[in-house]
């Protein structure tokens, strides 16, 4: 179970909510509950997860589980992106050019520090774990999903 904390820039307030990864394969399949009641999910189809080179940024929809189009991620990049990352040092999401940032900071999840990439394109960062298996987004500032101007990993709970 992963725990988010975002910031919805209109309205000035923050949104929590967890994610729950129901399934890790060539696929993933996404469950999310957020703190007033919404509960949904999404699933990445195993194209999206391979290649894909757009995240999602549309709130999420209650009661439903949503198939993403074969382009589409949600919190974690591809794995073509991530390959890009390591290799080039660089990849497109959202046809934005990312591109690695030096980064000395120590992150941590539950209280121990975690492996984390900085990435920069235009206004857009992203702090990416890293790992090949399931480069989930760590943070991420500036990336506005329907009004939120951010969101973070808080916690994560087997």
């Amino acid at each position: 179970m992963l725990s988010y904390d975002s910031y919805r820039e209109t309205g000035r307030y923050h949104v929590y909510f967890t994610m729950a990864v129901r399934a890790l394969g060539d696929s993933v399949r996404l469950q999310f509950d957020v703190k007033d009641g919404c509960i949904g999910g999404f699933d990445i189809t195993a194209v999206a997860f391979k290649n894909g080179s757009r995240m999602k940024q549309q709130y999420f929809a209650a009661d439903k589980f949503s198939r993403l189009p074969d382009d589409e991620t949600l919190l974690v990049l591809s794995k073509s992106n991530f390959s890009s990352l390591i290799r080039d040092k660089t990849f497109i999401l959202n046809d934005q050019k990312f591109t690695l940032l030096a980064d000395t900071n120590t992150y941590l999840i539950n209280g121990k520090a975690a492996d984390i990439i900085h990435v920069k394109g235009g206004r857009t960062e992203l702090w990416i774990l890293n790992s090949p298996v399931f480069p989930l987004i760590y943070k991420a500032n500036g990336l506005v999903v329907r009004g939120m101007k951010y969101v973070q990993l808080t916690g994560v709970k087997e």
